[in-house]
């Protein structure tokens, strides 16, 4: 079985076809909000990568491919920053792309929407995290995540909650999550840990959420940056229906 195919890449696939049909939705306040994504190229596969006066442009999914295609240009060019446009992708990529750009120390910027395993392991990766006004910043869960909910975004048909979650190839990559997030100083609850609320799914109705940045801070991931300041970046969220997290732990 590879996990991947069977969980992952099906989780970003069900997170880009709400994208696609137009919004997302989730509660703010006692209104549901649209969420509109106006650039489809976040759904590009294979992604475009361009390299442009020191700075990497990807917009697109995270594939099989992805990693080595970024280990080549950050070999061949000069690339102080990378800039992301993407819904997530490939865990096991995203990973490897992380831990590229953690010891390579590149910057990492979030040009338009950087979700999931873009989220989860390229954002934290960066040496500074810069996020412009109108960018989304969303997560949704990990490896890490309770069997439910990972049955939940596999789509429940292939596997019981606890029969995935059980097998090597899972509990393999599991680690590998977890020596990730060792290895770049960051927390693992960050992208899961609210899913443990008993009113997880009647506070985030459509499973996304966002870090405000002392949040951030308190996972370990500083020297976050906005183009107009953190306040005014959560607000402007908070009005297009982003859900804030408030700050948990696993234990």
């Amino acid at each position: 079985m590879d996990v991947k195919q069977s969980l992952l890449r099906h989780k970003m696939r069900i997170a880009a076809l709400c994208f696609t049909v137009t919004s997302l939705f989730s509660a703010a306040a006692a209104a549901w909000q649209p969420i509109n994504i106006d650039d489809d190229s976040v759904l590009r596969s294979p992604p475009s990568i361009a390299v442009r006066n020191g700075t990497l442009f990807f917009d697109g999914e995270i594939v099989k491919g992805s990693a080595a295609a970024l280990h080549q240009q950050l070999e061949m060019r000069r690339v102080e920053k990378v800039s992301f446009n993407s819904m997530g992708g490939d865990v096991k990529e995203a990973m490897a792309m992380g831990r590229e750009i953690h010891r390579r120390k590149v910057d990492v910027e979030v040009r338009n929407v950087c979700a999931s395993a873009c989220a989860n392991y390229i954002f934290p990766a960066g040496k500074n995290k810069f996020v412009t006004q109108n960018a989304y910043l969303l997560w949704h869960g990990s490896l890490h995540s309770p069997a439910a909910d990972i049955a939940t975004e596999s789509g429940g048909k292939d596997h019981a909650p606890g029969e995935l979650v059980a097998s090597p190839e899972f509990i393999a990559l599991k680690e590998q999550e977890t020596q990730f997030y060792q290895q770049i100083g960051v927390s693992s609850d960050m992208p899961w840990c609210p899913q443990r609320q008993a009113d997880y799914r009647e506070k985030f109705p459509e499973k996304w959420f966002s870090w405000s940045q002392a949040n951030l801070a308190r996972f370990g991931v500083n020297h976050v940056r906005f183009a107009t300041g953190a306040a005014r970046w959560q607000s402007t969220m908070s009005d297009r229906g982003v859900i804030f997290a408030e700050y948990c732990r696993s234990s």
